[in-house]
């Protein structure tokens, strides 16, 4: 009877669980979003018998007054299908799907737009369209298309593997400047919890950024490149981004509105105060951030003010008053912006600035890199031949593009001595390495071919010509192999100080490479030119293994890795030399875990002293992938045969780990989750140790900690990493690594076994044999 009981009230429960479960409307459908190469018939089923099925084709919001689904809907092209589900006062979450059918599958990701048609096409208030308040005039002033409206919208991103990877409701405007104009609009995307119920875009997007989420986005047209190269402001920012500047992210897309194919658009991050947050981690309120002239993003421009007030009324030639101002503003990052805008020809660099500083008593302004659509060439196939270097620095230019204000800045630091020789030294710099021809062009040959399997596709539907796709990036092409030795022409005029060109030949046969001027990593041969009366810095760099020997010049033999160059001659060649030595340290200071992410205690690293010596570190650094570097302070000393930890954030290593004490704070940057290097070098930059991990795509967010099975292995094969979904073990021993010393000890015995053979063997069955004779000998007593 009992029994009876139990299985009656297992039954029982089973019945209020379905119930409970029938309580929540589901609609299900027979296949997901994505491309399909034949027709098909999309079935729509609920978890309700009786509940009404209703749907849209044309990405309107389906309602109970929209076409009923009575049987299966035949799809041979491309459509999004929206569907809901009723039932006795029950409603299912709207179902959003876009297929593609029959049309050739992208290798790029897709963005589906669902909006109301009337928000975009509407005669007198779409988005989309003049209106009547436009002007007739070019470029039509008070059309529709310059509203700030923001409206809802649906949004499915398909990634590359046709997978669905994001679907929310955001919010949508119209975006940009004087590009509105053209047929195909650019466009923001809103995320806002308490509007539309997500709070991020809440998907990597961008493979070269660490940013999982994003609050804005852009998908843009390509600017004043639209219908050209579609890609020449990402070519141009990719640049950027190698000389250390605030630039946007990009990955083309392919947008479809509505179900409609919109064409080519290039995802970028949208420049607010949320990008400054979700790139270095400032919180939005705590930035200044300006753009134009004065317009104020966010915070204040009343330090900006004083600092301009300050270039305007001192002159910077007195090195008290250079000093001043690099207080206030980050003199690298303006130099590289200005030298990146000159030699590209922006003449569009005027007013397209925004600049930025945190809110603390040391915050300095820097530049963000955007809008380059002008540049390589957009002007005329003889833009290389443009002196933008007098039109950057023009004391009375007109009110566009170039107004006093705007040259400001650059006219009052090229008053100082010292900042024109660093600002002409690092112009050559950029253009013997970061700008050389053969580099932009390989890169533009990289940009173009990703995305010419789309542009048929593209050039159809805005009716485009091919052909000034091609010729475009003929232009930029010859404008990268003839702009340097105009540039070189333009800062000579201006700065007739500098002599003659000089031809700088190093070379380097194996073991390193030459850091030229603390910018160019000269591997192999390399050849840049520069002036006469500018020295140029050397230094030797060993690469892991190798120890510098000395330098050949001619016949001569010089020691030291740090040299200074200066030029006699209009050609110069020299010859750095490496040994195969291994750095003192190498195997005393090892990297042996990382933490790379862990939402509890952020990103730390973990050394290890392998000997009984203390090893004073102070002064060393660590460098990641992104350059970006960390100096021990002074008095760090990591005790022998013991542990130190570096971590991120110290207050949240300590809560989680209490009971580690060996670590210091400051780690500045993160550790990127997907992949990275981590490079130790000692206090002469020479390098002691290294670690590169790569993560799966599948793998990310999932695996926390990387951990070295044994300290004694090489660290550089990743086959002696051991990659965990679980914290660390910081400042203390790896459990993996006492887990692997216990099997080897294990397996030792087993091999000792086994060369010992029957000899082992028998000794072990008398041992046996004694033991369990003993033991019935004490029985019997």
């Amino acid at each position: 009877m009992k029994q009876l009981l139990i299985i009656i009230g297992i039954l029982w429960t089973a019945v209020l669980v379905g119930q409970t479960n029938d309580s929540t409307l589901v609609l299900e459908v027979s296949h997901p979003a994505g491309y399909y190469k034949d027709s098909f018939e999309l079935v729509f089923s609920t978890n309700t018998p009786e509940a009404s099925i209703y749907y849209t084709t044309d990405g309107v919001l389906p309602t109970s007054k929209s076409k009923p689904y009575t049987q299966p809907i035949l799809l041979d092209t491309t459509k999004v299908v929206r569907a809901i589900a009723y039932s006795k006062g029950s409603t299912s979450p709207v179902a959003t799907n876009l297929y593609i059918v029959r049309e050739d599958s992208s290798t790029l990701p897709v963005v589906s737009v669902c909006i109301p048609k009337g928000a975009l096409f509407n005669l007198g208030t779409g988005l989309f369209v003049k209106g009547p308040k436009a002007s007739k005039k070019f470029p039509y002033r008070g059309a529709n298309f310059y509203s700030r409206r923001e409206v809802p919208c649906y949004i499915e991103i398909l990634e590359s593997d046709k997978e669905e990877v994001f679907e929310a409701k955001m919010g949508f405007k119209i975006f940009g400047g004087m590009s509105r104009i053209f047929p195909q609009k650019s466009f923001s995307l809103y995320a806002s919890k308490s509007r539309y119920g997500k709070k991020y875009i809440d998907y990597p997007i961008f493979e070269d950024r660490k940013q999982e989420k994003y609050k804005r986005l852009v998908l843009r047209n390509s600017g004043s490149d639209y219908g050209e190269t579609h890609f020449r402001d990402a070519l141009i920012t990719s640049f950027g981004q190698e000389m250390g500047l605030e630039t946007q992210a990009y990955r083309p897309a392919i947008v479809y509105i509505n179900g409609k194919y919109w064409g080519l658009y290039n995802f970028r991050e949208k420049l607010t105060r949320h990008y400054i947050k979700e790139r270095f981690g400032y919180h939005k309120d705590s930035i200044d951030l300006i753009e134009h002239r004065k317009d104020i993003q966010a915070g204040s421009r009343k330090h900006y003010d004083r600092m301009r007030t300050f270039m305007r009324k001192n002159n910077l030639a007195n090195q008290d008053n250079f000093d001043q101002v690099t207080t206030m503003m980050d003199i690298d990052n303006f130099m590289e912006y200005q030298i990146l805008q000159i030699y590209i020809d922006n003449q569009d660099a005027g007013g397209n600035i925004k600049f930025w500083r945190p809110q603390t008593e040391n915050g300095r302004w820097r530049w963000i890199l955007f809008d380059t659509d002008f540049g390589l060439g957009h002007y005329g196939r003889n833009g290389h031949t443009n002196n933008s270097l007098a039109f950057h620095t023009k004391p009375n230019g007109p009110s566009w593009p170039n107004p006093p204000w705007s040259t400001l800045n650059l006219r009052s630091l090229l008053q100082n001595k010292g900042f024109q020789e660093r600002f002409i030294s690092r112009f050559l710099d950029r253009m013997n390495y970061t700008l050389d021809s053969t580099r932009i062009i390989k890169r533009i040959e990289e940009y173009a071919a990703h995305i010419k399997p789309e542009m048929d596709n593209h050039w159809e539907r805005w009716d485009l010509a091919p052909r000034r796709w091609y010729r475009e990036i003929k232009r930029m092409k010859n404008f990268s192999r003839e702009r340097p030795q105009y540039m070189r022409k333009f800062i000579k005029q201006q700065f007739p100080w500098v002599g003659d060109e000089v031809e700088l030949t190093t070379r380097v046969d194996s073991g390193g490479y030459v850091m030229v001027n603390t910018v160019i990593p000269a591997k192999g041969t390399f050849k840049g030119i520069y002036f006469q009366q500018l020295p140029v810095v050397l230094d030797a760099m060993p690469h892991f293994g190798y120890q510098f020997s000395h330098w050949e010049m001619g016949e001569e033999k010089i020691e030291g890795r740090h040299l200074q160059m200066r030029f006699h001659t209009d050609k110069q060649q020299i010859k750095a030399v490496f040994k195969k030595e291994e750095h003192p340290a190498a195997q005393q200071m090892i990297i042996n875990e990382v933490s790379i992410y862990d939402s509890l205690s952020s990103d730390w690293i973990e050394f290890y002293n392998a000997t009984e010596y203390d090893l004073d570190v102070t002064g060393w650094s660590i460098v990641d992938r992104a350059n970006n570097r960390f100096t021990f302070p002074d008095g760090t000393i990591i005790q022998g045969e013991n542990y130190l930890v570096v971590c991120k954030k110290e207050e949240r290593f300590k809560a989680a780990f209490p009971t580690s004490k060996n670590y210091i704070g400051g780690l500045k940057f993160g550790l990127d989750n997907r992949r990275d290097i981590i490079m130790l070098y000692d206090a002469e930059g020479m390098p002691v140790d290294s670690v590169g991990y790569k993560i799966r795509r599948q793998e990310v967010k999932k695996i926390k900690t990387l951990v070295l099975r044994d300290f004694k292995a090489d660290n550089t094969a990743i086959s002696n990493w051991a990659k965990l979904n679980r914290n660390g073990s910081p400042a203390s021993v790896n459990p993996e690594y006492v887990e692997l010393k216990e099997k080897a000890d294990w397996d030792l015995f087993i091999q000792r076994v086994k060369i010992g053979g029957v000899t082992t063997a028998l000794f072990i069955l008398i041992v046996m044999g004694y033991v369990v004779t003993q033991k019935r000998l004490k029985e019997k007593d």
